[in-house]
């Protein structure tokens, strides 16, 4: 038998509480229409940055057909993760694209 009781502290993993010890899984208040309009923006920019991803896709293909070159076909889905990418480590994100972003 163990010595060490299982104490909630101890059990709880980092993914089911934040710094502050509230679950994630909690709503943070009612669905009201403000907080639904919070998400607007974010989504907006995923989807910007979705099709901002194929329009990068088609330029590739095209490019290299023109050049006559032998190109790795990627999807437009890895150039909007790279898009992302760039945006939020070269601009930045602003805070009010962040509840949409964390869909």
């Amino acid at each position: 038998m163990s010595d060490i009781a299982a104490t909630p502290e101890l059990t709880q993993t980092a993914a089911e509480t934040d710094s502050d010890g509230a679950a994630f899984d909690e709503p943070s208040g009612p669905l009201t229409l403000a907080r639904l309009l919070s998400y607007v923006p974010g989504i907006a920019l995923l989807i910007a940055v979705g099709v901002l991803g194929k329009y990068a896709e088609i330029w590739w293909l095209k490019l290299a057909k023109h050049e006559h070159w032998t190109v790795p076909d990627i999807e437009y889905v890895l150039w909007a993760i790279l898009i992302g990418l760039l945006i939020t480590n070269i601009v930045g994100l602003h805070p009010i694209f962040k509840p949409g972003i964390g869909t």
